[in-house]
C-alpha cells in the first residue's frame, strides 16, 4: 500500500472513531439519570384535566 493511501486510510479510521465516540457520549448524556424526567411532573393535574374534559361531553 502506498504511503498516501495509508495516510488517507488512517485519517478516515480516526474520523470514524471520533464520530462513534461523539455519538456514544451524546447517548450517555441523554440517558444519564440526571437527564431523565417524567413526562408529567404533576400527574394529578393531568388526571383532573382529563376528567374535566370528559365531563363536558
Amino acid at each position: 500500500m502506498s504511503p498516501l493511501r495509508e495516510q488517507l486510510l488512517g485519517t478516515a479510521i480516526t474520523y470514524i472513531e471520533a464520530h462513534k465516540n461523539r455519538d456514544v457520549d451524546a447517548l450517555r448524556a441523554i440517558y444519564s439519570p440526571a437527564c431523565i424526567t417524567t413526562p408529567f411532573p404533576n400527574p394529578s393535574s393531568r388526571y383532573s384535566q382529563t376528567s374535566a374534559t370528559m365531563s363536558t361531553w
